[in-house]
This record gives structure tokens, sequence and C-alpha cells, in this order.
């Protein structure tokens, strides 16, 4: 029985040919992709990155190609209110860099000067936040990740040679970095250590020195006020 022949312009194409000759398209636009689109793309996450980078002062940390300027983090002051609004519960929080230094927070309460009372931690030994640490990790390993393969593909492009193994090279370069990026985010979101048993794991170590604008001691609910503080800075 014979095979049905396949019409291609005025030329007859059998199943054979038919599927031969789309491997042979699929190949050459895989090649064009490689030689126009790849380094273009891989560049434009690089630049990403390294705003990244100089955000979180990580030039320490991330590929030296990317040319990120060692600097020092200077304090960031974030004021932080009750999910649902309200003056009950008001927070600050000064981070510098991966640390938390100072804590600030002033709750309603009838009995207090002024109506507010007000409690202020300020630890010997900085709070390191957790997921701060692992976005900065995660960011410097995909930099170096793209940075390789941005050299590799620069090789690459000199030569004229892409073929289907440096597809798959970039491909694979590609999927890393994609991992690392959705690590970091995934950091940031949804730590994978508890902010709040951290939190109050550093309140227990550290002597807590309490406002003296109350007239008493009262020890107020902390970790009310901790639980508070670590979901807001969850959203950070």
């Amino acid at each position: 029985m014979s095979t049905p022949a396949v019409m291609l312009g005025h030329a007859r194409l059998y199943p054979e040919e038919d599927e031969a000759l789309c491997l042979a398209n699929l190949g050459k636009e895989f090649t064009w992709i490689q030689s126009s689109r790849a380094r273009k793309t891989f560049h434009n996450v690089l630049w990403s990155l390294r705003e990244c980078c100089i955000r979180l002062h990580l030039g320490h940390k991330c590929d030296a190609r990317m040319a990120v300027p060692v600097t020092q983090p200077l304090a960031e002051r974030h004021f932080l209110s009750a999910k649902h609004g309200g003056d009950a519960l008001k927070a600050t929080v000064t981070l510098l860099g991966d640390n938390v230094i100072q804590a600030e927070v002033a709750v309603k309460h009838a009995k207090s000067a002024g109506g507010m009372f007000r409690a202020v931690a300020q630890p010997d030994v900085q709070w390191k936040l957790q997921q701060l640490q692992d976005l900065g990790n995660h960011i410097a390993r995909a930099s170096v990740s793209l940075c390789e393969a941005d050299a590799r593909m620069s090789e690459i492009a000199r030569s004229g040679e892409f073929t289907t193994e440096t597809g798959e090279l970039i491909l694979s370069a590609a999927r890393a970095a994609k991992s690392e990026i959705s690590a970091a985010r995934t950091a940031i979101l949804l730590p994978r250590k508890s902010v709040v048993k951290f939190l109050e794991y550093a309140e227990q170590k550290e002597n807590v020195k309490w406002n003296e604008q109350a007239n008493y001691k009262v020890r107020m609910p902390w970790r009310m006020s901790v639980t508070q503080l670590s979901l807001k800075l969850a959203l950070v």
C-alpha cells in the first residue's frame, strides 16, 4: 500500500520528507532564537538582578562581573500599623541591612500616661532576619549562574556555532536562574522560619528596655506586639 504524498507549493512530499522538513525548520528557528534573543533576554534579567543586588547591598556576594559596588547599608525606619487600621497599636521597626536594630511598640492603654503605653526593644545583639538573608543568597546564586551562561554565550556567538547542544546549555542555565529567582521570591513572601518564634526567642534572650514614660511596670503583651510586627515584616 503506497503512502499518500503531501502537496507543498508545487512539490509533492511524502510524510517522511514532510517530517524531516519540519524538523529542519524547527532546528533553524531554535538556532535563530539562540543567536538573536537568548543573550538579550539574559542581559535584561541580569540588569534587574543588579538593581536588586544594589538595593540589598550584595556587592560582596554577587558575581563580580556584575560590577555591583560594595556599600554599607543605612538604617531604615518602617512604620507599621494594625491590619484593619485604627491607632490602637502602632509600631516602628528600624532595619540595618537584614538586621532589626530597634523596635518600638505603642499600645492604647487607659491607665498609662497620655493613654498610650510605649515599649522599646533595643537588643545588644542585632536580630537577623533569616528571610532577608535567604533572599540575598538566592539572588547572589542567580547572578553567578547567569553571568556564567552569558560568558559562555559570548564565546558561542563569536564562533557562530549555535547547535542543539548549545540550546540545551542555555535552557539549563535559564532553568537554574529561574529556580533561584523563584526561591528568592518565596523566601521573602513565605519565610521558612517562623518570624514570630524567632523574635520571641530573641526577646527571651535579650533585656528589653521599657520606656520610662510608664509610671508603673506593667508587663504588656509583648508577644502580641511581636506577632503584629512579624506579620507586617513578612509583607514588606
